[in-house]
């Protein structure tokens, strides 16, 4: 069976992600929407990334630090060691 597919709503940072996590992980349906999540908030922490490399803001700060939260706690609902700022 083919590896499932990321979300077409999802931009590079997280298919890149979504797909390397699936090449290692045979990963249950539950896991698969955890999955997803994870790869919304890399794609919400580079677009904040985007923002703060022009100077503080604080929309932009509070995006990455919600997101890098949910993140971590998704992947480690998975049993998955990641990091958010590095993807794996």
């Amino acid at each position: 069976m083919p590896d499932p597919q990321p979300p077409s709503y999802l931009q590079a940072p997280g298919k890149s992600f979504w797909r390397d996590i699936v090449k290692v992980y045979k990963l249950p349906p539950q896991d698969l929407r955890r999955l997803e999540i994870c790869c919304d908030c890399l794609d919400r922490i580079a677009q904040a990334r985007k923002v703060l490399a022009d100077g503080f803001d604080r929309a932009a700060m509070n995006a990455w630090r919600d997101s890098a939260k949910v993140f971590l706690s998704a992947t480690r609902a998975m049993g998955i060691d990641a990091d958010p700022e590095g993807g794996k």
